[in-house]
């Protein structure tokens, strides 16, 4: 019945036997559309970025899919194809940012691998120059 929002299934086993289930309908697929905001930011990510660090931006932006789950490299593919945005699918590896353990060798620093604060740094001024820190120093 749509108006409850529920169906009424009626199984018949053999043997003559039968089984009354009531279960909720499933969503619609209006109901599991993804907002406008999500697309806006695969859009204008698209280009530069992978879809691998997409993903990894809307959730921790804590953005769900459609669906209502969290965002994974295919999911944000899909939102390509169905949108038609152009992208670059793979990973680009970005030139200027260095992780932590070329960062360190670059300032000349000893460095501990901690799994809960990896921290990304960018170079400002090319080898020879200074290191910006996105996160806390790791040295």
């Amino acid at each position: 019945d749509r108006s409850t929002g529920r169906l009424d299934l009626v199984i018949h086993w053999k043997g003559g036997t039968y089984t009354t289930l009531e279960v909720e309908m499933p969503p619609t697929g209006a109901e599991q559309k993804t907002t406008f905001e999500d697309v806006e930011i695969v859009r204008r990510m698209a280009p530069r970025y992978g879809d691998d660090q997409i993903a990894a931006v809307l959730n921790r932006l804590g953005r769900k899919t459609g669906k209502g789950k969290r965002w994974s490299r295919i999911s944000v593919r899909t939102v390509c194809r169905n949108y038609a945005i152009d992208g670059t699918g793979d990973r680009v590896i970005d030139p200027e940012t260095l992780s932590m353990e070329p960062s360190c060798e670059e300032v000349q620093c000893e460095h501990r691998y901690d799994q809960e604060a990896r921290h990304a740094w960018s170079s400002q001024e090319g080898a020879s120059g200074a290191i910006r820190s996105v996160g806390a120093s790791p040295c």
